[in-house]
């Protein structure tokens, strides 16, 4: 028995690279979230668009108000955490990389539906 009650051979200890790598984009996204935030208590609305399909007149716009980046602080700072804990998690797995590819890709996906400015888009986002 050697004083050792469950195998956890996988977690060698010390944290997953693709984890940490992948931590800097909630991390970058939380930190420039913040630096709006004075601009947007005084009432500053930020919004940005490209033409996305011009021959449907589709254009691809994002807004950022209170409401949008309340949301934008808590989803990028929870996501960062939890991809640190998963980076400390993740040690050795063979998947890890995966793994993190999925979890910041639902952290954009987040993002997504809650920054459009149409309705219509935002509905579509997670199709």
């Amino acid at each position: 028995m050697n004083g050792q009650l469950n195998d956890h051979s996988h977690h060698e200890g010390g944290y997953s690279r693709a984890g940490m790598v992948s931590a800097i984009f909630p991390l970058l996204l939380f930190a420039g979230l913040c630096l709006t935030w004075p601009r947007v208590i005084q009432g500053e609305v930020f919004s940005v668009g490209w033409t996305w399909l011009p021959a449907l007149d589709v254009t691809l716009r994002f807004r950022l108000d209170g409401l949008s980046l309340l949301f934008g602080v808590i989803v990028t700072g929870i996501g960062f955490l939890v991809t640190l804990f998963a980076a400390r998690y993740m040690v050795g797995h063979p998947h890890a990389g995966r793994f993190f590819a999925f979890l910041q890709g639902f952290m954009a996906a987040m993002l997504g539906i809650i920054t459009p400015t149409t309705f219509s888009f935002c509905s579509s986002f997670g199709r």
